[in-house]
């Protein structure tokens, strides 16, 4: 009897994401290769691989293509490639647990001055229940409106 190896959770979830994240990229080399009006050869030799992988690459066959590959496939198309691990889940945050959701509501008040709105954090909506409230809340006085986000 054979015992058949179990592959970890993580490489499960890393090969699907991986797929995943190729079809997404995959597509955008093919539009960026189409607005160039860019044959599929042009590009492959400009890359330096072949029509075929590239025709995978673009038809989101690419998650197991070499990192250098999509490098140098952003830099043949003005459009680096862009890579990053993102911060440790759940702990090692210095920073407060709503800090992306202030970043946001900032970001919509900024948005609002631009078009001469006036806007408000946290806006209570039942005033006997602190608890109750819009996150972001504009007054636009031309238009006699308020808008909730």
């Amino acid at each position: 009897m054979t015992t058949r190896a179990i592959r970890p959770g993580p490489a499960i979830a890393g090969r699907r994401e991986a797929m995943a994240i190729a079809a997404t990229l995959g597509g955008v080399v093919r539009a960026a290769r189409r607005a160039r009006r860019w044959s599929l050869g042009t590009l492959a030799a400009r890359v330096g691989i072949g029509r075929t992988r590239l025709s995978e690459i673009e038809r989101g066959l690419g998650a197991r293509a070499p990192l250098e590959t999509w490098v140098a496939l952003g830099i043949a198309l003005d459009r680096p490639l862009a890579v990053n691990l993102s911060r440790p889940l759940g702990h090692g945050r210095d920073e407060p647990a709503d800090a992306g959701h202030l970043e946001i509501q900032e970001y919509l008040l900024g948005l609002a001055a631009q078009t001469g709105r006036h806007g408000t954090f946290e806006l209570p909506t039942r005033p006997n229940d602190p608890s109750r409230s819009t996150d972001v809340g504009f007054r636009d006085v031309r238009y006699q409106v308020r808008i909730l986000a």
